[in-house]
């Protein structure tokens, strides 16, 4: 798993990007979890039960969030760019 960790001056300007390297790793982490429990239990019950259902459904959603929070970075990072060129802007 590669996490990539913001520069020590976008967290200046925004601290709360500190936040999302470890909401990822904590999806990743879940995500791998639920899809080891989902794969056990079919194999061992040669089936799809809720319990299956449910972990996958689960994954799929761990999925979801992080796509949801990388575009929310990105989103963090043209707004920080943005303020720095307006900034810059009549110099």
């Amino acid at each position: 798993m590669r996490l990539s960790l913001p520069n020590p001056s976008e967290l200046a300007a925004m601290p709360i990007m500190a936040s999302l390297p470890l909401l990822d790793a904590a999806l990743v982490v879940v995500a791998d979890a639920l899809r080891a429990d989902a794969d056990l239990i079919e194999h061992l019950d040669r089936g799809q039960d809720d319990l299956t259902i449910m972990a996958r459904m689960l994954c799929s959603e761990c999925r979801r969030m992080r796509r949801l929070l990388a575009s929310y970075r990105r989103r963090l990072l043209f707004k920080l760019r943005r303020e720095r060129r307006e900034l810059d802007y009549p110099f």
